[in-house]
């Protein structure tokens, strides 16, 4: 092997390492809607949600999962969702009709991952439209 292409390999191989040290860790799969890892719900509001979710799962066979951290640190946003979403694996296998909104309080950062079986009434425009209209304002409200 020539110098140059040990030389790329190794700065490469440093490159990922480094990048995956950093990477924040997806925690294991949850056993309710609710995972509150930046505390930012109260017990009562954590419950109500809970609850919520609980009975539109029951209602819909559609399974929706609140997951909020305290920051994303070095990790993109995307690549960290599509990571926990293959994790978690929410909604039912043959459905795929999992919904997981991520939130991240100190980098001001949320995201709504939508399983393919869900993709046609909760579009990236409908996300987007209830990330803007309707989380966001009551963010603001606390």
């Amino acid at each position: 092997m020539n110098k140059r292409f040990v030389s790329t390999f190794l700065i490469a191989f440093l490159i990922c390492a480094a990048s995956n040290s950093e990477a924040l860790d997806v925690p294991a799969r949850p056993e309710v809607h609710v995972n509150d890892y930046a505390f930012i719900l109260s017990g009562e509001a954590g419950s109500a949600i809970e609850d919520t979710l609980s009975n539109f799962e029951s209602k819909t066979t559609n399974q929706v999962v609140v997951a909020a951290f305290e920051s994303l640190g070095e990790e993109n946003l995307e690549d960290f969702s599509i990571r926990l979403a293959e994790k978690w694996r929410i909604g039912a296998k043959e459905r795929d009709n999992g919904v997981i909104l991520l939130i991240f309080k100190r980098d001001r950062q949320i995201r709504i991952e939508v399983g393919y079986g869900l993709e046609g009434p909760l579009n990236d425009a409908t996300s987007k439209r209830i990330i803007s209209e309707t989380i966001l304002p009551r963010f603001r409200q606390q």
